[in-house]
């Protein structure tokens, strides 16, 4: 199935393209609050699609079963070991270093899900609320990756199902995103990861090449413009320069 079908072109850089989101801060979207109006704002803004056509297409990808590169499902997560936080800075680094013309570039982190099913039944922010565990994510993320990926966390709940949610990751510019903490070798410090097909695997050379490419475009574009728009310049004068 095409990916737009899901998500269409991505909402500020055409598929393919580099990013060009500001730096946001990581922040949760809740689902059926008293501030609908200032959220669907939010929604609207930053990930160019409602939050109710957002519930539906997720619900449409989980029930076809489309885990790959930039989708991954999970029946929980859980923050409270090293080790655990080490799995979701892994999960969520790898999709985020990762490019691909899916979605727009979009990467998604569906909690509360399986292939082919939503099952719902988090309890990950039941007790604090969906801010407190999205302050947590963010705070994990700062703790164990650099730079730390921008992300936004919608929390959703349904009454058969109970919650459900979905962190929502824009295509990244600051490729590669490094864990630096140790974690006695499972993640090292310096390493990265990246999705290949629906599992997270450690950079190899291919991605390292990749993300220079990435990084040198971005920094000899604008001086390749510059010199574009200078030959236009000289070639414009001379063109009207009067013969003596």
């Amino acid at each position: 199935c095409d990916a737009e079908e899901y998500f269409g072109a991505a909402p500020h850089a055409a598929a393919g393209t580099e990013s060009v989101h500001p730096p946001l801060h990581n922040q949760p979207v809740l689902a059926n609050s008293a501030n609908d109006t200032m959220e669907e704002l939010l929604i609207d803004s930053y990930l160019g699609i409602s939050r109710e056509d957002l519930r539906a297409r997720i619900e449409r990808l989980v029930t076809d079963a489309v885990e790959g590169t930039k989708v991954d499902f999970k029946l929980t997560l859980k923050l409270d070991t090293a080790a655990e936080r080490a799995e979701f800075c892994k999960d969520l680094s790898a999709i985020a270093n990762s490019d691909g013309h899916q979605f727009g570039g979009y990467g998604y982190i569906v909690l509360g899900a399986t292939g082919g099913k939503l099952v719902g039944g988090v309890e990950a922010w039941k007790d604090g609320g969906a801010d407190k565990f999205s302050a947590r994510l963010t705070q994990v993320a700062r703790e164990y990756l650099a730079p730390p990926p921008t992300f936004h966390f919608l929390a959703y709940s349904d009454d058969q199902l109970g919650d459900w949610g979905v962190i929502v990751i824009p295509p990244s510019s600051e490729q590669p995103h490094i864990v630096i903490r140790e974690m006695s070798g499972n993640p090292a410090r310096h390493e990265w990861f990246v999705r290949v097909n629906d599992t997270t695997e450690r950079a190899g050379v291919a991605d390292y090449a990749r993300v220079l490419a990435t990084a040198t475009r971005r920094a000899v574009g604008p001086l390749q413009l510059e010199l574009q728009a200078i030959r236009l310049d000289l070639g414009s004068r001379s063109d009207n320069q009067v013969p003596q």
